[in-house]
């Protein structure tokens, strides 16, 4: 049943984010590369994060 809410949630959040990049790109920014590039780079360093600490906790791994 996890995976109810984890799909409903991530509908939620796609629609969330598809909303307020509508908004900021039509009330707040000119020029659309801006906020294509930083959602780039904030997903690049979520991405290299969350990879960096997998690795890390996998380096104590008992061989599995």
């Amino acid at each position: 049943m996890t995976w109810i809410v984890l799909s409903l949630s991530a509908a939620f959040l796609w629609s969330w984010v598809n909303v307020v990049d509508k908004n900021v790109v039509s009330k707040l920014v000119k020029d659309v590369y801006f906020p294509l590039t930083m959602w780039g780079v904030l997903g690049l360093i979520g991405s290299v994060l969350v990879l960096a600490f997998h690795f890390r906790r996998c380096i104590y791994c008992s061989g599995a």
